[in-house]
């Protein structure tokens, strides 16, 4: 678990004697609960729905001392840190509480050649290996007497290496167990390509189904476990000879009081002060009493204070606004992505409160180490959990129902595979089901360039997916796409949008967050059938959301 320390920077004097802050430290002590509801909860159970990879029991025994895959060697030497209400047992099945697992197909990427030094030294000789970009998309779920309390993906994406490596084995004997390893190594590309050919497939697969199932383990522990932890923050006021600042000064020092005592109700005197200051906020002018630096820190005060005095929306609203403000001028990106961090922090306080807010937490005990539980290289005879069944359509269709994700979402993961089982190949190719979704390992020369005009005459498209390409613009002809229902651009370089995106009128999704936007086009303000935009991490100022939300009364605007 995170600390989330979200400091302040001193803003530095300028030639326009620009107002600085200063700020009060906040140390707190904090127990993290749990985001599903765990009363009552001993048996917690685990199944892991393969498909059609070559992943089973026997594989999870003998290959590669998975518990090297598993855990870390930080992991192995650390204990536990969270801590469970009851001792807990992990069992393969259904228990109170039911974690599955349900695995896509994998897909391989690009693979870099490497070389090493023998292990065993050798003048000139050198061992070849291939580290191979691979994706293996898994869907979470997590169930109580019948019922999906959470659904959830991994991250699909990982680099997998083949060759060069040890491999443990076990065979069983009268006496007990015998371990093996040896080294897996090629002296030459052509043994090694060879090799892959032949098994690389299946080595891959099978090391990327343990990868995720120890991401699935990690996943886990903050839905179902405590965790006590230290969290620091820094609150800030103003400083500077624009204004008398003591009652900001004042209100920091009451809400760091707040905190550490764990005296919420006390924070509702902070946050009017804090509210009061924010009407003077003129981001303009930076000898203003609260220019732009003094309000970035004073909505973070909000967005810490109202999130843990249980005021969740508007925690979340001012989070936006310092996150507006500190994406302008000269970004701290460190800062930047702390601050985004925050506001699953928030989600997290909130379901956590809501499912175990009335838990005695006074005698709390170790949770168990499923890892080391799922994961030991001895023979394990007592956990069955992993079932050869394709269950990865039917609960990435649930994502709908139990997230906020929308609805075309989640079949993303599926065009993209069908992408990649096609190597790529031209854009109409590799449209499935009316949608397209552009790819960093295939599409890598669209990094620093426009997304291309060519899309503009796929006439079916209905989604269309290019986030995070590093894109620099979309050209006019985007319009042509009427029959466009959901357009994602987040995570680019655009700074600018055509006028012709009002030309989408069946677009109900629009993702443009997280890019170099200062401004909108009139045209986005037609789009009278949108339900979800989303805009922040750019740098939209306040009369452009309000315009939004005047133009756009039925869409729900983050």
């Amino acid at each position: 678990m995170k600390h989330f320390v979200l400091p302040l920077l001193l803003s530095v004097a300028t030639p326009l004697a620009a107002q600085k802050t200063s700020s009060t430290d906040v140390k707190m002590d904090f127990l993290h609960l749990p985001t599903l509801p765990m009363t009552g909860v001993d048996q917690v159970g685990i199944e892991v729905y393969t498909g059609d990879l070559p992943f089973n029991r026997d594989t999870l025994r003998h290959y590669l001392g998975n518990m090297d895959v598993l855990k870390s060697g930080g992991e192995r030497l650390s204990k536990i840190k969270f801590e469970a209400l009851t001792e807990t047992d992990i069992v393969g099945g259904t228990g109170d509480i039911t974690i599955r697992m349900a695995l896509g197909k994998p897909f391989e990427g690009n693979k870099e050649l490497l070389d090493a030094a023998c292990m065993i030294a050798k003048d000139g000789c050198k061992q070849y290996y291939y580290k191979v970009d691979y994706r293996l998309p898994a869907v979470v779920q997590a169930v109580k007497g019948g019922e999906v309390l959470d659904t959830w993906e991994l991250d699909p994406a990982m680099q997998l290496q083949f060759g060069n490596e040890q491999v443990e084995t076990q065979s069983r004997t009268a006496e007990g167990s015998t371990t093996t390893i040896r080294v897996v190594s090629f002296n030459s590309q052509e043994a090694l390509d060879k090799a892959y050919g032949l098994q690389g497939g299946y080595w891959l697969a099978r090391k990327a189904a343990l990868v995720q199932l120890g991401r699935m383990i990690e996943s886990v522990y903050p839905r179902l476990f405590f965790l006590k932890d230290e969290l620091k923050f820094d609150l800030t006021y103003g400083k500077g000879d624009a204004a008398d600042y003591s009652e900001t000064e004042q209100a920091s020092v009451q809400a760091a009081n707040a905190l550490m005592t764990g005296d919420y109700k006390a924070l509702a005197g902070p946050i009017a002060t804090w509210e009061k200051w924010l009407e003077r906020t003129d981001a303009s002018d930076k000898k203003a009493a609260v220019n732009a630096n003094v309000a970035e820190g004073l909505h973070e005060n909000m967005a810490i204070a109202c999130a843990f005095a249980g005021d969740y929306a508007k925690a979340h609203s001012n989070l936006d606004q310092s996150l507006k403000f500190a994406q302008q001028g000269m970004v701290n990106v460190n800062k930047v992505d702390r601050l985004k961090a925050f506001h699953g922090f928030i989600d997290d306080l909130e379901k956590g409160r809501a499912s175990n807010g009335s838990a005695n937490t006074a005698s709390l005990v170790e949770a168990p180490d499923i890892k080391k539980l799922l994961g030991r290289r001895k023979f394990n005879e007592d956990i069955d959990f992993l079932i050869a069944q394709d269950k990865y359509a039917e609960f990435s269709g649930s994502m709908t129902s139990t997230s906020e994700q929308n609805a075309g979402e989640a079949t993303l993961e599926s065009a993209l595979g069908a992408m990649l089982a096609g190597g790529g190949g031209s854009y109409e190719s590799r449209v499935n089901n009316g949608m397209l979704v552009l790819n960093a390992f295939f599409d890598k020369d669209l990094n620093g360039q426009p997304l291309p005009e060519s899309i503009c005459g796929m006439s079916g498209l209905t989604t269309l997916n290019a986030r995070n390409m590093g894109l620099t613009g979309v050209p006019a002809c985007i319009g042509q796409l009427t029959g466009l229902d959901k357009l994602y651009l987040d995570g680019n370089a655009i700074t600018e949008l055509p006028e012709s995106l009002g030309q989408l009128t069946d677009l109900t999704l629009l993702d443009i967050s997280d890019n170099q936007l200062t401004s909108l086009p009139e045209g986005i303000y037609q789009l009278k059938n949108l339900k979800k935009l989303t805009v922040s991490g750019n740098q939209l100022g306040p009369e452009v959301m309000s315009k939004l939300a005047e133009r756009l009364p039925d869409c729900k605007i983050k």
